[in-house]
């Protein structure tokens, strides 16, 4: 952090976002396995979870890929309807527009990255702000699409921890 003259702030946000994913991925993991009796049927199943999680995740822009995953929507500008259920999509908004919003010294590097995801903001998509539900409580953290984001990710990992213990819970003691 010091050669590259990280902050403190961003590199315990990052880190906090990139254990987020980490318990997303083992509860998802998890609640996999006890869902199946087998173990080569579970082994089966993870890539079939992890493949749509990185080509929807959002690093590969939603209109170069095909029409088809965009389901009844006309609109191809925007997010398709299976990325807005994807993890790894609120994940990488909140580590780029939390890395935009903690790094106020050096506008140089915001415009960087603001350049190199530029062709995603289409939808609202790794905006700074955000409109919704939440914005109309008033307070400021709720507008931030970074804050949001990371509320989306703890939805997920209790989400996925409950689902995960209640299908543990009815196949051990209920088989």
């Amino acid at each position: 952090m010091y050669l590259l003259h990280i902050s403190w702030p961003l590199a315990l946000y990052n880190t906090i976002v990139m254990y987020m994913v980490v318990l997303i991925s083992i509860a998802l993991g998890l609640w996999v396995s006890s869902m199946v009796r087998s173990t080569l049927v579970a082994s089966n199943l993870i890539p079939a979870l992890i493949i749509p999680q990185i080509l929807l995740g959002g690093i590969i822009a939603y209109s170069d890929m095909d029409r088809s995953i965009f389901m009844w929507e006309s609109d191809t500008k925007g997010i398709p309807p299976v990325a807005k259920i994807i993890p790894v999509k609120y994940a990488y908004e909140a580590v780029i527009t939390g890395n935009i919003a903690f790094v106020d010294e050096d506008g140089e590097i915001n415009d960087k990255i603001s350049q190199m995801v530029d062709y995603l903001e289409y939808d609202r998509f790794l905006s700074l702000e955000s409109e919704g539900v939440l914005s109309l409580l008033g307070c400021s953290l709720c507008t931030k699409t970074w804050a949001i984001d990371i509320l989306f990710l703890i939805i997920y990992i209790v989400v996925l921890f409950l689902a995960g213990f209640t299908t543990f819970y009815r196949r051990f003691y209920h088989a």
